[in-house]
């Protein structure tokens, strides 16, 4: 009966989603940023040959591209119902990786999240061209990603859904973003599934070797390489100069500047449950370490608003723009061995709150999160791209959120 009830309540909140997300679509803008370029090709080119140019000088996101070029075509009640169906399945696979078909109190909370998530995001480039590139290989991504369940208990898996999995893994990682991921959380699955099995799921490593091909595939392409130069001569002139270990730096650093200058409440709140887990340990260490890293946010914030013109302000606020090289002077050693404590007090309390394998599951998840931001290191556009290439990583956060919350394990023999 209580299983009948959550399966209802699962149904009912994804048609709210469905219906809350149509809402906001119906009252967005648009016709604005990147969307009138792409407009205007859909209308003036021919799609092979508009696909053919942009491979060779500007993209590897063909499938996106091709997607984003029909739906401008056609009438805009179109893409506002696949768009808000996107929410949906983005729903409905995070309650699939997180366990949560029968716990009604889990299906709730991941509906506010989802509901709650500043929407304004997807339209920073113009709304087509954002949701795309983003929202829907984020979706696509996260139900690829929930098949892993089945995967590790070797479940069967219907044709339908072989059929759904393979439209959404070749989306999803036709955004480098989101190829990465699925590529180093399938990897991860599969060492740890041999390792526990002493065998693997073929359907897994299917999916590992196509992702590790798109990889391939983003990497050739003439268009990437192409608009390297182009957006470094545009946007960063001195980013040529950089080595290898400048563009990690910059991924890094950039990524907490851009997260403390946001005033991001993902953030707080993920820092705010890593406190709630500390302060109902017994031991006095853990509490402590639990309240210095969001303390320390909010003390960084602090700064940014009241001492603008400070050492830390201009430690922090340097990595929020193009510099002619990467100063490593002493406020930028002082910057990281900040960034790497509080990380080390994090992982310190999620240890000892933390049953192993919930606390294995969430530390690849947090590092997962942050390493999606950290490779726009490796991008001239960096800080052209705003706060959409945060997505994936706020997203990842608010899992872990409910990971936390729930102490849920990455995988659980589900009643049928």
């Amino acid at each position: 009966m209580l299983k009948e009830v959550n399966k209802k309540s699962f149904l009912v909140l994804s048609l709210l989603v469905f219906l809350i997300m149509l809402y906001k679509h119906i009252n967005v803008e648009l016709g604005i940023g990147d969307d009138l370029w792409f407009l205007d090709m859909a209308n003036q080119t021919n799609l092979i040959e508009y696909l053919v140019t942009r491979y060779n000088t500007w993209t590897s996101r063909l499938i996106i591209e091709s997607l984003m070029l029909i739906l401008l075509k056609l009438p805009s009640f179109v893409w506002i119902v696949l768009d808000s169906l996107i929410f949906v399945l983005i729903y409905y696979s995070m309650i699939k990786i997180l366990h949560a078909k029968n716990k009604s109190i889990v299906q709730l909370i991941v509906f506010c999240l989802v509901i709650l998530f500043p929407f304004g995001i997807f339209g920073e480039a113009g709304w087509y061209a954002t949701t795309i590139n983003y929202a829907w290989p984020l979706a696509c991504g996260l139900y690829s990603l929930s098949f892993m369940n089945d995967f590790f208990y070797e479940n069967k898996v219907s044709s339908l859904r072989c059929c759904l999995l393979i439209m959404c893994i070749i989306f999803a990682t036709n955004q480098e973003q989101m190829c990465a991921l699925v590529f180093g959380f399938y990897f991860i699955f599969l060492v740890y599934q041999y390792i526990t099995k002493k065998h693997i799921n073929k359907l897994a490593l299917l999916v590992l070797l196509f992702s590790g091909a798109m990889i391939l595939f983003h990497l050739t392409c003439p268009g990437n390489l192409n608009r390297k130069i182009v957006e470094t001569n545009a946007y960063y002139e001195y980013y040529k100069n950089y080595d290898i270990k400048d563009k990690f730096v910059l991924g890094f650093l950039s990524t907490f500047s851009s997260i403390i200058n946001r005033h991001e409440i993902i953030v707080v709140l993920f820092l705010s449950i890593v406190i709630f887990l500390g302060i109902r340990n017994s031991d006095i260490k853990v509490r402590i370490a639990s309240i210095i890293p969001l303390s320390s946010y909010l003390l960084a914030i602090l700064f940014l608003n009241f001492d603008s013109q400070g050492n830390v302000s201009t430690m922090i606020n340097r990595f929020m723009s193009p510099m002619n090289e990467i100063p490593y002077d002493v406020l930028t050693m002082i910057y990281i061995f900040i960034i790497l404590l509080e990380t080390c007090l994090i992982l310190y309390v999620l240890y000892k709150c933390l049953e192993w394998d919930v606390f294995l599951y969430s530390t690849i998840v947090i590092l997962a999160a942050f390493a999606s931001r950290f490779i726009l290191g490796l991008s001239a556009s960096i800080f052209v791209s705003g706060i959409r290439t945060f997505i994936n990583l706020y997203v990842l956060l608010l899992m872990i959120d409910m990971i936390l919350l729930f102490k849920i394990k990455p995988f659980c023999k589900e009643e049928k």
